[in-house]
């Protein structure tokens, strides 16, 4: 409780500036700091990013839902593949990325005469080989939760005890995390990803990744439902063969987080 009064503190101060602008995925970080906002008065801009690594979906619900709080919402696409260092995708490629969102979201930002945008970095991501936090931080970008050393766990712990619908939501990172760095970023190979990940949700996997080596895809499913995976093993390979990957594999390593990062760690 002490933390989620610190949190509130963080967000409305300072007093005289009652304008926010917040990016928002729909996820359960981002969600907590809009509802928290809105819920304390503040004029809250939501702001969804759309681009073409942006998994498929992710607009459409993050509309409903930041209206549903009652922040101001609004998707900002960015052609991220206009950028060379980040259709390389080297292992800086999310410092590219994050300083391209964010320039962009400052210019909306101060076009709304905002003086203040947050984001949605949990104390975890500090934890992670997170090279796009070097870019929030020398665009002034506010990370409250990273700040005040709130895990992902304290921050579901604390949506549950508000009762925030995101509060049970799969993370959803961008589809550029689908590939080993080095590999050349195309639109159709990340439309490709996103359209059979997005495949996969429907059969019945909520969290689960596709992770793509040219012509094979590497299905990564939580460890509680590899047993499952097995069982629906026909359906996912017609299911992603019709999506042009050749072979089809399942990882018993189990779902893993940013499992291309780890070595940089």
């Amino acid at each position: 409780m002490d933390k989620l009064e610190a949190l509130k503190k963080e967000l409305t101060a300072p007093a005289e500036n009652r304008k926010l602008c917040i990016a928002f995925s729909g996820g359960v970080d981002s969600a907590l700091l809009v509802k928290l906002s809105c819920d304390a008065g503040l004029d809250v801009y939501a702001v969804t990013f759309d681009s073409i690594l942006q998994p498929i979906g992710n607009g459409a619900q993050a509309v409903a839902q930041a209206r549903s709080y009652g922040a101001k919402h609004e998707i900002l696409w960015t052609d991220l593949l206009a950028d060379p260092q980040i259709r390389q995708n080297s292992r800086e490629r999310c410092y590219y990325c994050k300083y391209a969102l964010f320039s962009a979201l400052w210019d909306y930002a101060k076009a709304q005469g905002i003086r203040r945008v947050v984001d949605g970095t949990n104390g975890d991501d500090l934890q992670e080989y997170r090279p796009g936090l070097r870019a929030l931080k020398e665009l002034s970008v506010e990370s409250p939760l990273a700040k005040l050393g709130m895990t992902k766990a304290m921050v579901r712990a604390m949506a549950v005890e508000i009762g925030l619908d995101a509060a049970s939501r799969p993370s959803s990172p961008c589809l550029a995390t689908r590939f080993p760095y080095g590999t050349s970023l195309t639109e159709e190979a990340l439309q490709r990803c996103g359209n059979g990940e997005k495949a996969l949700h429907e059969i019945g996997f909520p969290v689960v990744r596709l992770r793509v080596h040219g012509n094979l895809a590497r299905v990564e499913v939580p460890k509680t439902q590899l047993s499952k995976a097995i069982q629906e093993a026909e359906k996912i390979i017609g299911t992603l063969q019709q999506f042009g990957y050749q072979y089809i594999t399942l990882d018993l390593e189990g779902y893993r987080s940013g499992c291309f990062d780890k070595e940089n760690l």
